[in-house]
């Protein structure tokens, strides 16, 4: 086991397990959110921490302050295994969150590595939510990188070969890693509807579960979800309310994908952050131009 790995429960190996980790990086809380959100609702058990102190520059990412019976107490940031084992399903699910390390990413990867190792994995899927410009009132766009035929039936969703080439994300070089270890590395990969704040895209978080779900035969309770959900339905409408140009925004990205029918794929992991930005500024800059007073409108693997 590597050193930088700390053991919370038993290390055996398990029933045929899938790995479904996700990094919380610049543009990763949906992801993480989904993937916590399955470890909440599975039970899952911790088995193992990666000790991030090697890994980040807390500078850069600081641990939180919060108040306990009036002393503080500080969150570190955690990197964290845990198992389970959904009803239906009939494999072991292995569940990783933890942040993007600042530094040494591959001794990080060697760490995750050791403890997958140990448990038997037999697939590795990395999940993954970029801003874009999807609207939250449609289906929220999602495709494959790096899955076989087989596996983009059961999600299905239209799966591609990884097109990228420039500075990657943590999550791509552990698709790799994983790739050749053995552990058939795919991404699933979903947009989050970029107007919408927060750390976590609710709309975003339920596409994520519900695909997994379809893809393993789990049935994930939605109900926690589906509340954050009406919460954000009720905030936008009060948003479009004093902001018109937002609901024009919206409007034109339910346009945009109502005539696509079915959706183009996202671009996902191969999305160039600039060029999100640029066409988003562009989209906005037609529709402000459009309007009188200037303002916007708009035979391989299985799961299972």
């Amino acid at each position: 086991m590597h050193p930088d790995v700390r053991i919370l429960g038993e290390l055996r190996p398990l029933r045929r397990p899938l790995l479904i980790a996700a990094f919380d990086g610049r543009n990763g809380g949906s992801a993480v959110a989904a993937v916590a959100y399955l470890a909440h609702h599975w039970d899952a058990q911790p088995v193992a921490d990666v000790e991030v102190d090697g890994y980040f520059d807390f500078t850069a990412m600081r641990p939180t302050v919060r108040l306990e019976d009036g002393d503080r107490v500080i969150d570190w940031p955690e990197a964290r295994f845990s198992v389970a084992r959904p009803e239906g399903v009939e494999r072991d699910i292995v569940l990783f969150v933890g942040a993007e390390p600042h530094l040494r990413w591959r001794a990080y990867g060697e760490a995750f590595a050791s403890v997958a190792e140990a448990l038997g994995v037999e697939q590795t899927m990395l999940v993954n939510a970029y801003p874009g410009g999807a609207a939250h009132t449609r289906p929220i766009p999602m495709h494959l990188v790096g899955a076989d035929d087989v596996v983009a039936a059961q999600f299905g969703l239209p799966s591609r070969a990884p097109r990228y080439q420039g500075p990657a994300a943590f999550s791509m070089a552990m698709a790799v890693e994983e790739r050749e270890r053995g552990r058939g590395g795919f991404s699933l990969t979903a947009i989050a509807p970029f107007y919408f704040e927060g750390p976590a895209n609710p709309y975003t978080v339920r596409a994520l579960v519900t695909a997994i779900d379809r893809a393993i035969g789990s049935r994930t309770d939605l109900r926690q979800v589906e509340g954050h959900i009406a919460e954000a339905d009720i905030a936008l409408v009060d948003a479009f309310a004093t902001q018109p140009e937002l609901e024009q925004v919206v409007r034109g990205l339910e346009q945009q994908q109502d005539e696509a029918s079915p959706p183009p794929p996202p671009a996902g992991e191969e999305i160039d952050p600039v060029a999100v930005l640029d066409g988003v500024e562009a989209f906005l800059r037609a529709a402000r131009d459009a309007t009188p007073d200037g303002g916007p409108a708009e035979g391989g693997s299985r799961l299972v």
